[in-house]
């Protein structure tokens, strides 16, 4: 399941937080609210299932991470399975292992290329390779066979004819030789080399110039060391080296293996024989001090030969090496010239950043001083919105909640931790269906609104919407407050009802009636008023009682009664009147006046009524 969902390539949304956007642009197509890995990319992974110890392993493979499985191995697992890392990688390939786990003992399989991260580099190692082949052959042709469904056993296939040949050529006519790494160690034998070689008592060891019979091991060490300086071939001949009492006269040759891909080189040393000696029958042809005062004196004179080249070579090495030190010593006063001025200029910036740490240490103090005047100014607002008994919602330009009064709360049906989500996710307690509209209104025009509102409960407030602005006069949301005018807006409702009702019983009065302001102007007049004396509320209302009628009002007798008797008496009774009024005739008026007390700061007013009473005092 888990290896199939690898597969897949299938990733949930969540890993955007994770990869950049380029990279899922790049690498993952999406669809059905997942990223999935592009096909180039899935086509070049490969997930299946591995048994490290059974299957046959993958070849030419790069990189093998294998962390923390090694430590649930044996000793015996661990040896089996690290082989097989070696023989799956390429040149050069590297191995990851687990912060607890190690190669073991396999030094000569893997280098250490990173030892805090536990990685390794693949060393080449022909004899692992070789024991290793023979393995894998095994593992390849029982599995082979069990995937066949045939238990019957497979008969190897006879060799190839033409590596026969090769081999039977190579046995024959080819030089003897080994071929070594740049350590000296051995990694593979090629023909007899016992005449050049031997082993010693005690420790197996593979090393080349420890293995040589005498009188090799000299000629070696310079041979191969310019070798390896040149990258050329080189030999060397007329070395004499004894085996089995007999001279060999023996030509090294040593040629540089150079593979792609590796940094570690690698020699091929052949030896050819050109003639060999026996010793017995020297001693028998001649004389015994002859042959030995001759033998030793060759031998004495090719050792010095020999000595001599490799002083010469020690030499020359030491030469190139006297001028690579003295190269490096000029690297290193140029380096230390360039040390010194940088030395300088580190100084320079310790002075720099001195300076900075100074101003940073001033800021630091001016953020702290301004940090306490933040903090007071925080507590002067929370005081401030405790103690303001009206409801203010502040909202930012996204119409999310900034803050909002205690007694918002209330009113708007919020709770505390309603601040920084959207208005829209409330239903406010406001009979204001385009409440939103409004808001966004104020925020593009910058016009603040105004308007009366009722609640659920219908009680009345004033909402006032005006632009939030910062210290910088930019526009960063709005502020709503609630005024609670219920009280007003009730009393006026009543006001006004009895407003209705006394104009309604003034317009139900038979006799003429004047409400005057305390300045006698006309505030309001009846029905009866105005059929009488033949005027129209236009021609009435607002002006002064002696203006009316084209002043037909403005009587002596009115004026000395208006103007001096009711200031003095507030009220009198059946003052009559007689007057020639144009286009009515004359007229006798009985009038009725009381000056009314007024509300606190409210002006007085002054009730005039009338009775028309001429019919009456007419003569007979």
């Amino acid at each position: 399941r888990v290896i199939n969902r690898a597969r897949s390539g299938i990733y949930p949304e969540r890993i955007k937080h994770n990869v950049s956007a380029e990279r899922l642009r790049k690498f993952f197509t999406k669809s059905d609210g997942s990223y999935r890995i592009n096909k180039t990319i899935r086509d070049q992974c490969i997930f299946a299932r591995q048994n490290l110890i059974e299957d046959p392993p993958f070849s030419h493979i790069d990189l093998i991470s294998c962390r923390n499985v090694l430590i649930y191995f044996d000793a015996a697992l661990q040896k089996k399975v690290i082989p097989i890392f070696h023989y799956a990688l390429k040149p050069n390939g590297y191995l990851v292992l687990g912060s607890a786990e190690s190669i073991g003992g396999f030094v000569d399989l893997f280098a250490v290329a990173n030892a805090k991260h536990r990685i390794y580099e693949k060393k080449f190692s022909r004899t692992r390779q070789t024991k290793m082949s023979g393995h894998y052959t095994e593992l390849q042709t029982r599995s082979s066979v069990e995937m066949s469904g045939h238990t019957r056993t497979v008969e190897p296939l006879p060799a190839d004819i033409r590596k026969q040949a090769d081999a039977v050529v190579l046995s024959k006519f080819a030089p003897d030789g080994v071929v070594v790494n740049s350590s000296m160690e051995i990694l593979q034998f090629r023909g007899n080399t016992g005449p050049f070689l031997e082993n010693h008592p005690g420790e197996a060891n593979l090393n080349l110039l420890k293995m040589a019979r005498q009188g090799l091991a000299l000629a070696l060490r310079p041979l191969i060391s310019k070798s390896a300086k040149k990258k050329s071939y080189s030999e060397i001949s007329g070395i004499q080296v004894r085996h089995d009492g007999r001279m060999l006269t023996v030509t090294v040759k040593i040629i540089p293996l150079l593979m792609p891909n590796c940094s570690e080189p690698f020699f091929l040393v052949l030896f050819e024989k050109e003639s060999a000696v026996n010793v017995a029958a020297l001693k028998k042809s001649t004389p015994i001090h002859s042959t030995t005062e001759q033998r030793e004196l060759e031998q004495l004179r090719d050792e010095l030969d020999a000595t001599k080249r490799a002083l010469q070579n020690i030499i020359e090495d030491q030469d190139a090496a006297n001028e690579e030190l003295r190269a490096a010593n000029e690297e290193i006063l140029s380096s230390n010239e360039e040390l010194q001025s940088t030395n300088e200029e580190m100084g320079t910036a310790t002075e720099e950043l001195q300076s900075t740490n100074e101003e940073l240490i001033t800021l630091n103090d001016e953020l702290q001083t301004r940090n306490v005047e933040l903090q007071e100014l925080s507590d002067d607002m929370g005081n401030l919105f405790s103690s303001v008994d009206i409801p203010i919602l502040m909202l930012t330009n996204d119409l999310c909640i900034r803050r909002f009064t205690p007694r918002a709360v209330k009113v708007l049906n919020l709770i505390a931790g309603d601040v920084g989500r959207p208005i829209s996710d409330f239903k406010i307690k406001l009979n204001l269906p385009n409440l939103q509209e409004m808001i966004t209104e104020v925020i593009e025009t910058l016009n603040v609104k105004e308007l009366d509102v009722q609640d659920l409960d219908s009680r009345w407030f004033s909402l006032r919407i005006r632009p939030y602005k910062t210290s910088d006069n930019r526009i960063n949301g709005v502020v709503l407050t609630l005024q609670d005018i219920d009280t007003v807006k009730r009393a006026l409702a009543q006001v006004k009802a009895e407003r209705s009702y006394a104009e309604a019983i003034l317009a139900t009065l038979r006799e003429p009636l004047l409400v005057l302001s305390s300045d006698l102007r006309v505030k309001l007049a009846n029905q009866s008023f105005y059929t009488l004396f033949r005027t129209k509320p236009d021609h009435t209302q607002g002006l002064f009682i002696y203006e009316i009628s084209d002043h037909a009002w403005d009587i002596p007798q009115l004026r000395e009664l208006l103007e001096k008797i009711l200031p003095k008496k507030s009220t009198f009774q059946n003052f009559c009147i007689e007057h020639d009024f144009p286009g009515i005739g004359p007229k006798s008026i009985l009038l009725n006046a009381r000056r009314l007390a007024p509300d606190i700061g409210q002006p007085p007013l002054i009730l005039l009524a009338m009775e028309d009473v001429t019919k009456k005092t007419a003569p007979p």
